[in-house]
């Protein structure tokens, strides 16, 4: 199994590559059987391999590799390790020479280093052991050991006391490092919070593990000022609310909070962060208006009013966030000039307040019946002419203009034939939207004027 661990893990260098590699892999090789016995000319030889790598900028470094050899198999299997395997001499050689210990030791230190930087973990143990000693031979050494130990710790507070309270003798070096510290914690902030400016979209924020992605970095080990952190740390709190449940309430002022609290952050042009959260923003608010529409062909008049109240609601919230962001955020992120809400918005249907007051029976106790529904057919001419008018809305609306007409013009003397020619616009427009449960209300003749016009 440990051997089938070990080819997995190998990589392949192409036939193509062959003669950028192989000269460096020998040199490496020969560097590695002699390492232990003749630490000197190991160096040598290893030195060599580094010098091809950086000649020939081999990017498959610290690594076990083969190479195939242009007639369908490979190479052995190389262990590829030059930099790791120079520090390690190094280390073999210090011990061979006390007077250079030092000198060697710093050197191998550096090879660790760059070894790391190629992520090869194993190297971290020898890393340790070459700062361990040269602490012993040189108390200097051992504080930058300790100092840089902390900073790969991302322990930055801690390097800068250690600093501050050992760095008495350290001259001008002292300034340095904690300047150097303070970069350090800077650089390592910068890249924890990254991702923050990449993403995400509403879209993608259910397939995202957060905790993995939206890493903050650890308060207590930072040190210096950090203007992003505090909009990082509220908008994780955010993403982690949305992802729960996107419909929670006050999530519309949240998301807003967020864009605008992220305009500090950059200028318009160069903010990522703003763009982040200003396509978030629109995104929930979009999504919101969505579901709200596609509910209101199943639910209450009352309801529908709610749905279409609470879009207008969301649509005030958000032009008020997209004025308040300024035109210079306006011109670099087009999100603010989208028209879609405000489509959106005026895409619910509407039931107007007023029908819920109008209707035939008032006629009957007014003071001139004729005058009564006259004005009533205005009215309802004048609701039948709203946007977006609601199927129930439309239905009661050309119920009740038909039957105000009807019995207006039966009472002056008209017959129900004359009268549903008259009405025959209105009953077209009733009979493609299904008829209507209000034929019987009126009396047997206003019935029959509807039975004529929705037959």
């Amino acid at each position: 199994m440990v051997l089938l661990l070990l080819l997995v893990q190998e990589e392949i260098i192409r036939n193509n590559a062959r003669n950028a590699y192989e000269p460096a892999c020998k040199k490496c090789a020969e560097g590695l059987s002699i390492l232990e016995s003749e630490p000197g000319r190991a160096l040598q030889k290893l030195t060599e391999a580094v010098d091809l790598v950086e000649k020939n900028r081999l990017k498959a470094v610290e690594r076990s590799l083969k190479i195939e050899d242009g007639l369908g198999g490979y190479t052995e299997v190389y262990r590829f390790f030059p930099y790791q395997l120079r520090g390690r001499a190094r280390m073999a050689l210090a011990r061979k020479e006390p007077a250079d210990a030092k000198a060697h030791l710093k050197f191998a230190v550096l090879d660790f280093e760059k070894s790391l930087e190629f992520r090869c973990e194993e190297s971290r143990k020898w890393l340790n052991q070459a700062r361990e000693e040269l602490g012993r031979k040189d108390p200097r050494a051992q504080l930058e050991s300790d100092w840089k130990r902390l900073l790969e710790e991302k322990k930055f507070r801690s390097a800068r006391s250690l600093i501050e309270t050992h760095g008495a003798n350290l001259g001008a070096d002292r300034a340095k490092w904690l300047t150097e510290t303070e970069e350090a914690c800077r650089r390592h902030v910068q890249q924890a919070l990254s991702e923050f400016g990449e993403g995400p979209t509403l879209a993608s924020l259910a397939k995202i593990d957060l905790d993995r992605r939206y890493q903050l970095p650890k308060e207590e080990e930072l040190i210096g000022e950090h203007p992003l952190l505090p909009w990082c740390r509220s908008q994780r709190e955010f993403l982690g609310l949305l992802k729960k449940d996107p419909a929670q309430p006050g999530l519309d002022t949240a998301a807003v909070s967020q864009m605008l609290g992220a305009r500090s952050l950059g200028e318009a042009v160069r903010n990522p962060w703003f763009r982040v959260a200003a396509d978030l923003a629109h995104g929930w608010f979009e999504s919101r208006m969505k579901f709200m529409l596609a509910q209101t062909v199943s639910v209450s008049l009352a309801e529908r009013r709610k749905f279409r109240g609470d879009a207008g609601k969301l649509l005030a919230s958000w032009r008020a966030a997209r004025d308040r962001s300024g035109p210079e955020f306006a011109e670099h992120h087009p999100v603010l000039k989208n028209p879609l809400l405000s489509t959106l918005a005026t895409s619910f249907p509407v039931d107007p307040i007023e029908l819920d007051d109008l209707n035939i029976e008032g006629s009957f106790t007014a003071e001139s019946p004729e005058a009564y529904l006259g004005n009533l057919e205005i009215k309802l001419r004048s609701l039948w002419r709203t946007p977006n008018l609601s199927e129930e809305s439309a239905i009661k609306t050309l119920s009740l203009l038909i039957a105000a007409v009807a019995i207006r013009e039966l009472l002056a003397g008209r017959t129900e034939g004359e009268v549903a020619a008259k009405l025959k616009a209105e009953g077209a427009d009733l009979k493609k939207l299904g008829g209507t449960p209000y034929v019987r209300r009126w009396g047997k003749r206003v019935e029959r004027i509807f039975s004529v016009l929705l037959q």
